[in-house]
């Protein structure tokens, strides 16, 4: 059964995504200089966030199609952002990091998300905003 609040939750979570979303995607043309594409912006992250890391553990933490994600692991490596290197723990596996060239991808990327977060929530106060950063930390 679901209360009244969740249904509420989500519909405002939505809104916020959507919002989001829309966003970023409006002004990718000032971070995605390299035309990666919105999976390619996502991997690039999420590889900052654990790398270096085996394409099974990018996948998990995606939560994507393994095949979707090794062609934009092609087209990462093929661009300069992204390396491949050898496990240290075993030989036989191939670990993926970023390239600096990634790391500057992933800095642009983060600072026009900061600009895009600050414009949403700008309808918060500072004591606001920190609030909900604190909760989405819980999360």
């Amino acid at each position: 059964m679901h209360s009244a609040l969740s249904t509420d939750i989500v519909h405002q979570v939505d809104r916020f995504m959507r919002r989001l979303h829309a966003s970023v995607h409006s002004q990718s043309h000032e971070f995605d200089t390299e035309m990666i594409g919105q999976i390619g912006c996502l991997l690039l992250l999420t590889l900052a966030d654990i790398q270096p890391a085996r394409i099974h553990e990018v996948v998990q933490q995606m939560q994507r199609d393994k095949s979707q994600i090794t062609r934009s692991i092609k087209v990462l490596e093929a661009n300069g952002l992204i390396k491949r290197q050898q496990c240290p723990e075993d030989a036989r596996v191939r670990m993926i990091a970023l390239t600096e060239k990634g790391q500057g991808v992933v800095r642009a990327f983060r600072r026009s998300l900061s600009e895009i977060l600050e414009e949403i929530l700008s309808p918060l106060n500072q004591e606001e905003q920190r609030v909900f950063q604190c909760l989405l930390q819980k999360l």
